[in-house]
């Protein structure tokens, strides 16, 4: 069974202050995916509950 997305975050950032320096890449790698992923989730959700043309405007 797949953890919750947020989950996997936390243990990627635990792990990333504590693996030694040469896999401290391949971590930050897999947390910048996770973190990707994440934001498009949010951006699906803003779509949903406000609507296209508010979530697609953007400030100046």
């Amino acid at each position: 069974m797949r953890r919750r997305l947020e989950d996997r975050i936390r243990e990627l950032c635990g792990r990333a202050v504590s693996v030694p320096d040469d896999e401290l890449g391949t971590i930050i790698k897999e947390l910048q995916a996770a973190l990707h992923e994440h934001n498009q989730k949010l951006r699906q959700l803003a779509v949903q509950k406000l609507g296209p043309d508010k979530v697609n405007r953007r400030s100046r």
